[in-house]
C-alpha cells in the first residue's frame, strides 16, 4: 500500500449488515434533507426574489439575462426543470433546492469515508445527517435569532448558497486528496490531470452558482502553496503553477462578476471597503461569542486532533479556508444600499460547513476502535458528543423556526 493510501484507504472489511445499515441511513438522510430543503423554499426570505429571476430566464436573449444576473446556475436549473416537467416555478425551485441538500449530504458521506481511516459506514451516514442539520448553539438570552449574528454551516433561506455548496465540497475534497498525495510523495510527481481538469470545470460551475466559494478557496490554496514553498525549499513550485492554471478560468469569470456587481451602472453597486466588524457585528452584541457558538464543536475537534496527532492535510486546508472566510466576513463590507446585507458572509457560511465536515471526520477518528481507551479518551469523547448534541438540537430548532414558525431567516 502506498503512503498516500494510509490516509485515504478504509483499511477494514465491511460486513453485509453494515453495508445495508449504511445504505438505509443514507437513503433516510437524503430524503430528510431533501424534504427540509424543498419545504424551505416556501419560507426562506431570499427565495421570492430568486424565483422571480428564474421566471425571467430568457434563452432567446441569454446575453442580456447574464449581464443582469451573474450568478445564474440555480435559476437556469429551476427554469429548465419547470419547463420540462410543466411545474410551477416554486415547485421546481423546491426540487432543485432539495436536490442540492441531498447532493451535499451524499458527497459528504463519500468524502468522509475517503478521508477517514477505518470508518464505520453506518456511523458515517448517521453523522453526515447531523452535519446537514447542525447550527450555532442557540442561547436565547444572547442570540434571540438562531441564524442572524452567528451564521450557520447549514443555510436554509438562500438558494445560491445551497447550489454552490455541494460543488464546492467536491472541489474541496478532490483538492484535499491531491494535496495529501503530493505531500506524501514529497512533491516529486505532478498534480494529476484527472483531478486538475475536473476541478477547473467545477470551479467555473461553482462561480456561476455563487462566487463565494472561490473567494475562500483561492486564498487558502495560495497560502498552503506558499507555506509548502518554504517547507519543501521550492520543490512544489511546479504545483503552484499547475494549481494556478486550474484556477485561471474561474478567476476570469469571478473578475467579470466582480466588475458587474460593484462597478457597474447598477444603482445598488457601491464598491467594497475595509471596515472591521461593521457588517459582521450588525446583528450581534459580541462577535467573539457569536463565533464561538457556531464553531464550538469543530474548534474542540481541531484541538483534539492536534492533541491526538490526527491532524491531516484536509484539516489544515479546511482551517485555511475557514480563516479566509472569517477574514472576509470580519473585514469587508459593501458600500451603498447593500451595506448590511452581509454578502461577504456567504464565503464564511460555506467555510463553516467545510470546517464542520473535517470535524466530523475527526470525531470518527476519536471513536475509532483498535486500542484500549484511556480516561482522557473517554472524557474527550463525552465532551465532544455533548457539544455535537447541542449544535444538532439547535439545528433542529433552527429548522422548526423556519419551517413551522414560518420565519424567513
Amino acid at each position: 500500500m502506498s503512503s498516500v493510501n494510509k490516509h485515504t484507504d478504509t483499511g477494514r472489511r465491511t460486513g453485509a449488515g453494515e453495508i445495508a445499515a449504511a445504505a438505509a441511513l443514507e437513503i433516510l438522510g437524503a430524503l430528510l434533507l431533501f424534504y427540509a430543503g424543498y419545504k424551505a423554499v416556501w419560507e426562506g426570505v431570499d427565495f421570492e426574489t430568486h424565483i422571480a429571476i428564474a421566471d425571467a430566464v430568457d434563452f432567446a436573449h441569454f446575453g442580456a439575462f447574464i449581464s443582469r444576473h451573474f450568478e445564474p446556475l440555480w435559476h437556469i436549473c429551476v427554469h429548465v426543470l419547470g419547463q420540462a416537467l410543466g411545474l410551477e416555478t416554486i415547485r421546481a425551485a423546491g426540487l432543485v433546492t432539495g436536490a442540492c441538500h441531498t447532493l451535499t449530504y451524499l458527497t459528504a458521506c463519500h468524502l468522509v469515508r475517503r478521508l477517514t481511516r477505518k470508518p464505520s459506514p453506518p456511523a458515517v451516514a448517521f453523522l453526515c445527517i447531523l452535519l446537514g442539520i447542525a447550527a450555532a448553539i442557540y442561547v436565547p438570552w444572547f442570540n434571540k435569532l438562531p441564524y442572524l449574528g452567528q451564521g450557520s454551516p447549514n443555510v436554509w433561506h438562500n438558494p445560491t448558497n445551497n447550489m454552490v455548496r455541494p460543488i464546492g465540497l467536491l472541489v474541496f475534497g478532490l483538492t484535499a486528496i491531491e494535496l495529501a498525495r503530493l505531500k506524501e510523495d514529497r512533491f516529486r510527481s505532478s498534480a494529476r490531470a484527472a483531478i486538475v481538469i475536473p476541478s477547473a470545470l467545477l470551479l467555473v460551475l461553482s462561480t456561476l452558482a455563487k462566487p463565494s466559494f472561490v473567494q475562500i478557496y483561492y486564498p487558502a490554496l495560495f497560502l498552503i502553496m506558499l507555506i509548502w514553498l518554504f517547507y519543501s525549499k521550492g520543490a512544489n513550485l511546479k504545483h503552484c503553477l499547475q494549481f494556478f492554471l486550474m484556477c485561471l478560468p474561474s478567476l476570469a469569470v469571478m473578475i467579470l462578476q466582480y466588475i458587474r456587481a460593484f462597478y457597474s451602472s447598477n444603482k445598488d453597486a457601491g464598491g467594497v471597503s475595509i471596515a472591521p466588524f461593521r457588517a459582521a457585528g450588525f446583528y450581534t452584541d459580541n462577535v467573539g461569542i457569536s463565533l464561538l457558538l457556531v464553531t464550538a464543536f469543530p474548534l474542540f475537534m481541531l484541538l483534539v486532533s492536534l492533541l491526538k496527532r490526527e491532524f491531516r492535510v484536509c484539516d489544515g486546508f479546511a482551517l485555511l479556508i475557514f480563516l479566509s472566510g472569517l477574514a472576509e466576513r470580519m473585514l469587508l463590507v459593501e458600500e451603498g444600499s447593500r451595506e448590511y446585507h452581509g454578502n461577504f458572509s456567504w464565503g464564511y457560511m460555506l467555510a463553516l460547513y467545510y470546517l464542520w465536515f473535517c470535524a466530523i471526520r475527526q470525531y470518527l477518528a476519536l471513536w475509532a476502535c483498535g486500542r484500549k481507551k484511556s480516561g482522557l479518551d473517554i472524557f474527550l469523547q463525552v465532551l465532544a458528543s455533548v457539544l455535537l448534541a447541542l449544535h444538532v438540537l439547535s439545528g433542529i430548532y433552527y429548522l422548526y423556526y423556519i419551517l413551522i414558525l414560518h420565519n424567513g431567516v
